[in-house]
């Protein structure tokens, strides 16, 4: 009894060969950095106005959302961070610079990964947000930088 076999045995062969080759990754001696720590991490900047804002209306909702989060925690109160002014009177920035309100040693890594800062011209010393207090007694987050009006969590 003969068994024929459809593809000549050197196709099939090659065929594999190819397939192992492109399924491969490539050997070259590098080695990979891994992730980037969250000190490390730094905003896109991008030159659209209207990119910016957006990524000012995420920044003001996640320290918004992280705020919120801690206060609900049993033992925990927005006076934790200090003195939070009322807004029609004054807005005190976020950031670890001298006179600014440091929210990172609350918030972060329980709550965020890093205080995010203004993607033009906000650093870990002075944010481009700030915090205050509205007539209702609620806490806002602003951005100091926006091209909007008035980009705040009060929205």
């Amino acid at each position: 009894m003969k068994i024929r076999i459809p593809f000549p045995t050197t196709a099939v062969i090659l065929f594999g060969a190819i397939v192992l080759t492109a399924c491969t990754p490539a050997q070259n001696n590098q080695t990979v950095d891994p992730a980037p720590s969250p000190s490390q991490v730094q905003p896109v900047v991008t030159d659209a106005p209207e990119d910016q804002d957006q990524t000012r209306r995420s920044d003001v909702k996640q320290i918004s959302t992280a705020i919120t989060q801690y206060v609900t925690e049993p033992g925990n109160a927005l006076a934790d961070f200090g003195v939070v002014p009322v807004c029609n009177r004054q807005k005190i920035e976020i950031g670890t610079g001298s006179g600014n309100m440091d929210l990172g040693s609350f918030l972060v890594p329980d709550y965020l990964v890093r205080i995010p800062f203004d993607p033009a011209k906000g650093s870990d010393e002075a944010t481009g947000y700030a915090i205050c207090n509205n007539q209702k007694g609620e806490t806002v987050i602003w951005s100091l930088h926006s091209d909007a009006t008035k980009l705040n969590s009060a929205k």
